[in-house]
């Protein structure tokens, strides 16, 4: 019976070694393919970031070009007559970029890009590097005058390894465009621009009632807040009767003396805000409601019911613009 015993035991020993060594040979298995993984894609983005330092004249095969395979792991089995497969499922048909081959009515010259295969190795990883340049579709009609777009396809197969197990190539694609290219035609509009004339209106606190910019005093400038919302012929008014609108002005005043003057003296800011310059209005204007409607649109030919209505809105007006035969004005309101 002790025989029998220590038999058995040796054999569950056996057994639960053999599943533990299974366990770490997969573990190894899945380390080593990570491991191959991480390679490959930094072989990739090397191969890739090379033909980026080429100039666009020299982004060709190097004669000769390799021939077509059978065999579907190799990623020459794309080739096919001058063409390659820029899909795998054999779609995406375009012409191979080498030396030798046309280009409209010219000779592709000076290509060197080595098509391949270059071995590599890191580390462990080992496997050969496969590169492809062909004519790309030019996604606009501007540029079928030339050949101003190619397609570089960098290709990584590996080494076959009880490790690695079967594993098919990876690719990598990027498209490089001639830096010289030029649209054949300019579908916008040609050169020169508009004869629009641009404005650039200033804000005034002169009626407009005025032929010109009235010169602000050299002190004493501010002044309560003037009703706007009249017309012109109003001239300028004071309190709530409706006056003329203020001034937009083409030049800016002068320089000197510093215009910095309160024009709504009787609209202060907060307690505790700073002094005030330029125009205050009164808050509490809903901008949707037909209060804000009323008082912005239309001419007022007399005072509001609402005594401090003026105070939520002010109008600006321009002189009449040149250049336009209805002798046209720009009205700009501001109200909150």
């Amino acid at each position: 019976m002790t025989i029998v015993e220590v038999l058995v035991a040796g054999l569950i020993l056996v057994v639960g070694a053999l599943g533990v060594l299974g366990m770490v040979d997969a573990a190894s298995h899945n380390t080593f393919r990570a491991e191959q993984s991480q390679a490959v894609a930094n072989v990739l983005q090397r191969e890739m970031e090379k033909l980026r330092q080429l100039p666009y004249s020299e982004l060709a095969l190097e004669a000769p070009i390799p021939a077509h395979v059978s065999e579907p792991e190799n990623p020459n089995s794309r080739i096919a007559s001058g063409y390659f497969y820029t899909g795998r499922d054999e779609t995406g048909l375009k012409p191979l970029v080498y030396n030798g081959s046309p280009n409209g009515t010219e000779t592709v010259e000076g290509g060197k890009v080595a098509p391949g295969p270059t071995p590599f190795q890191v580390g462990k990883v080992r496997g050969d590097v496969y590169r492809y340049v062909v004519w790309d579709t030019c996604p606009s009609s501007l540029c079928q005058d030339g050949r101003h777009l190619k397609r570089a396809v960098v290709v990584v197969t590996l080494e076959k390894t009880a490790a690695g197990g079967a594993r098919r190539y990876q690719e990598i694609q990027s498209q490089f465009v001639d830096p010289e290219a030029e649209p054949a035609s300019f579908p916008s509009q040609e050169p020169g621009g508009s004869t629009a004339k641009s404005w650039t209106l200033l804000l005034t606190d002169t009626p407009c009632n005025q032929p010109e910019r009235l010169t602000p005093p050299t002190s004493n400038g501010s002044h309560p807040t003037h009703n706007t919302r009249g017309d012109c012929e109003n001239g300028l008014q004071e309190g709530s009767v409706p006056g003329a609108p203020d001034l937009l002005w083409p030049a800016p005043p002068l320089e000197e003396p510093n215009y910095g003057y309160d024009y709504a003296t009787d609209v202060e800011p907060k307690e505790g805000g700073s002094e005030d310059e330029g125009l205050q209005l009164l808050p509490g204007l809903d901008c949707e409601s037909s209060e804000a409607t009323e008082l912005a649109g239309g001419v007022a030919a007399a005072p509001d019911p609402h005594p401090e209505a003026f105070k939520k809105v002010h109008r600006w007006l321009s002189p009449p613009l040149s250049g336009f035969s209805c002798g046209s004005r720009i009205c700009i309101t501001a109200f909150r």
